[in-house]
């Protein structure tokens, strides 16, 4: 069994209506033996936006720095956060832009 199949394995989904509401961290499984390369993999699938090996880097390097315990939002931020260095603009001036950014990704794809 790969790794990627095991940490597939590892999430079991019990229905109970007197439960808490359930939560789905995928960044829990960054501590398990090709964690963080299946995430980046499940992130660019769930995306259905190839990566490049950069940006896949780039994505592996984010998820390993954020701390325990963080959320995807954490990780949307890291990785919005690296955007903007990369463009080098600010955040406030990526999220002012960040509807252009979205048009013109769909713009390219027709």
């Amino acid at each position: 069994m790969s790794d990627r199949e095991g940490i597939m394995q590892q999430t079991v989904i019990t229905l109970d209506a007197d439960a808490a509401p359930a939560t789905f961290n995928p960044l829990s499984c960054r501590a398990e033996p090709g964690g963080v390369e299946w995430l980046v993999d499940f992130m660019s699938e769930l995306a259905g936006v190839p990566l490049t090996d950069t940006k896949k880097s780039t994505l592996r390097t984010l998820i390993e720095g954020l701390p325990a315990g963080a959320s995807l939002a954490s990780l949307i931020s890291a990785v919005k956060a690296s955007e903007a260095r990369e463009l080098g603009i600010s955040l406030d001036q990526y999220d002012a832009l960040a509807p252009l950014f979205e048009a013109l990704s769909h713009y390219g794809q027709k």
